[in-house]
């Protein structure tokens, strides 16, 4: 379950896993009486800066990126190799889950992941001084709703 908090009374909420997928860009959801809920996300910052340290700057020079985001389905494998290769992307590495058919996009930080991610048409408005790591049980419903989707 996820924690959330009514903006009407602060009131503490548990919802589901499909329910905190529904928030928006801000973190919202809106709930079936119309109320709007914010995520609550005051775990974060004690796990951020344990992990993080003082020394953002430094930490951030020696980030490899995993995205989910450019990541795309196990029958494109072939595609996406030879695009990568054929563009001179010698630090991009393409990832196979192992429990579904998905490759994540795995590559340093620096000038040929911005390059990478401009030819691939994404963006990056992410700040890189903090960081949020999913808990097992949202990789697991992740899980779940890849395979779902893949007929797995």
């Amino acid at each position: 379950m996820y924690t959330f908090f009514r903006e009407d009374n602060n009131e503490e909420i548990q919802v589901d896993w499909s329910t905190m997928m529904s928030k928006d860009s801000m973190g919202y959801i809106t709930l079936e009486d119309g109320v709007r809920a914010r995520e609550d996300r005051s775990e974060w910052s004690g796990k951020i800066a344990s992990d993080v340290g003082k020394d953002s700057k430094a930490y951030i020079k020696q980030t490899e990126f995993l995205s989910d985001s450019m990541g795309f389905p196990a029958h494109q494998y072939e595609e996406f190799e030879a695009d990568r290769q054929l563009m001179g992307f010698n630090s991009i590495e393409f990832i196979r889950e192992p429990d579904i058919p998905f490759y994540q996009v795995k590559g340093e930080s620096g000038k040929e992941w911005n390059r990478y991610m401009k030819h691939r048409g994404f963006f990056d408005k992410n700040r890189h001084d903090k960081g949020y790591t999913p808990s097992a049980k949202e990789l697991e419903d992740g899980k779940r709703l890849i395979l779902r989707a893949n007929d797995g």
